[in-house]
């Protein structure tokens, strides 16, 4: 348990930084705070649990312990999803702010009969147009770069891709992970 507390603790901050400069970060750290707090009364828990089984022997103490142990992980796992529902509602306010449409210049559309998308995420919507057009939203992250989309034709397929440089996707945008 203690590993997965360090762990987690030490993965938890590296994606929380990633949300730099977004309002959001603040309600992630709450969650953080709130999981660590509980992940280290779940570990006091245990380690009780642990040496009463062992020792053949139960205190008061012990007993006393582990009833506050187990109190502050149920009021922390509260506490980690008030904050994250705060985090999941200010999200999706500043998604809707910060996402941006880009126009594709596709080159040559004649005799094109389908359109191929080699892309890990993304949602492919189709709407009735006299032009042949593509479209591509993204959330404009402050830490992630906007994703280059290349076009290129074969035969009679347009296969659509992310460029090489966006190596990982997080919320919708491009972060250079090495």
């Amino acid at each position: 348990m203690l590993f997965g507390l360090i762990v987690g603790g030490a993965l938890g901050v590296s994606a929380i930084n990633m949300l730099g400069g977004l309002s959001m970060q603040m309600w992630a750290w709450g969650v953080w705070i709130s999981l660590a707090i509980g992940g280290i009364a779940t570990v006091i828990f245990g380690a009780i649990v642990t040496r009463s089984i062992f020792a053949w022997k139960v205190n008061r103490m012990s007993v006393i312990t582990m009833i506050v142990a187990a109190s502050v992980v149920f009021m922390s796992l509260a506490s980690a999803a008030i904050f994250s529902a705060h985090a999941g509602l200010e999200y999706a306010r500043e998604s809707q702010q910060l996402t941006k449409k880009v126009n594709i210049d596709i080159p040559d559309t004649t005799n094109a009969n389908s359109i191929f998308i080699d892309m890990p995420v993304g949602n492919v919507s189709r709407i009735n147009s006299d032009k042949f057009k593509v479209e591509a939203e993204f959330v404009d992250l402050p830490k992630a770069n906007k994703p280059e989309i290349n076009v290129r034709r074969d035969g009679d397929k347009i296969i659509l891709s992310v460029s090489k440089k966006c190596n990982a996707i997080f919320f919708d945008g491009c972060l250079n992970v090495l």
